[in-house]
């Protein structure tokens, strides 16, 4: 049987299905241009981590905005990716830290700012709190303020969400 898919498109095996394949192109031309790229978004937009995704965050910054124009979604999508891509990296500074708390199941609990439209910290606030935790780990001041806000592992799942 011959393969549907046209020259130059990298077809969908199962390695692609189960994200192994993720940013990888058949065409030359673009795979230099990725080469060179500086970042490579390594997260699905709908991958839970901490029981958040770039898709949900997308949504909360949009929250606001009825209908919102490409650019808009672009740049909230774009906005979703940093954040995501940090809070991540503060969830797994916070696990081996404080392994009492879901931070793999529940941890982007500990990072919603209710005090917001949207209920996201800035950008520039999670690289403060995840630059305290790697500098300073169980003596910073992140540390103190995130694991109260996490809730408690249950029966030791490492990845509770109940």
């Amino acid at each position: 049987m011959r393969d549907p898919t046209p020259p130059g498109v990298a077809s969908i095996g199962e390695d692609d299905r189960l994200g192994e394949n993720r940013n990888k192109t058949s065409d030359p031309a673009e795979q230099r241009n990725c080469a060179s790229s500086s970042h490579i978004f390594p997260y699905q937009a709908v991958e839970v981590i901490g029981g958040d995704s770039v898709n949900a965050i997308k949504c909360r910054l949009l929250a606001k905005t009825p209908s919102p124009s490409f650019y808009e979604i672009e740049q909230a999508r774009i906005d979703a990716q940093d954040r995501f891509e940090v809070k991540v990296e503060i969830i797994r500074q916070m696990a081996p830290l404080h392994p009492e708390g879901d931070w793999l199941g529940r941890g982007a609990q500990a990072l919603e700012n209710p005090r917001t439209a949207t209920g996201e910290h800035s950008l520039e606030k999670l690289h403060t709190l995840l630059s305290d935790l790697e500098s300073r780990g169980v003596n910073s001041e992140s540390f103190s303020q995130l694991k109260g806000k996490v809730p408690l592992r249950r029966g030791g799942d490492e990845h509770s969400t109940t």
